[in-house]
């Protein structure tokens, strides 16, 4: 079962960089190195890997392998960031 920890925003800057809206802003899964599953919906995700994550005054701003501009990012804007419900602790 997976669960939807937040969504993305609009791209933030040129390198492709995103903004995230987390659900719980204190979440522990904001962290870079990890494989994560984002999608519309749980049936329809697909993996990529956060290079980093870093906020400025609005919240996180996260960096996914493979995105290198806007225009690339665009694609996974108002999508949502899913994780294992066995990630989570009890």
């Amino acid at each position: 079962m997976w669960i939807a920890i937040g969504r993305f925003g609009r791209p933030h800057g040129v390198r492709g960089e995103i903004r995230f809206w987390p659900f719980n802003p204190d979440t522990q899964f904001l962290r870079g190195g990890d494989a994560i599953q984002i999608g519309k919906r749980e049936e329809h995700l697909q993996e990529y890997v956060v290079e980093r994550i870093r906020s400025d005054a609005k919240g996180p701003v996260v960096k996914l392998a493979g995105f290198t501009d806007r225009d690339d990012v665009r694609a996974i804007t108002g999508l949502l960031w899913f994780e294992n419900r066995d990630a989570f602790p009890e």
